[in-house]
């Protein structure tokens, strides 16, 4: 199973380090992106099992 992350906020790959001890590896990847431009950016490239889950916390 390979995992990539997409979130707008640069912040988040530092929060995931910082407070759930994400590390970099071969299954698993952050993106800084804008999440529906890079699902169709997947879709354009033939990608296959996209999967999306909207995550909104506004503190």
């Amino acid at each position: 199973l390979n995992l990539t992350g997409v979130d707008i906020d640069p912040h988040s790959e530092q929060l995931a380090k910082k407070w759930f001890g994400y590390t970099d590896n071969n299954r698993s990847k952050i993106v800084v992106e804008d999440g529906a431009k890079y699902i169709k950016a997947m879709a354009k490239r033939g990608k296959r099992n996209i999967r999306r889950r909207a995550n909104r916390c506004m503190l």
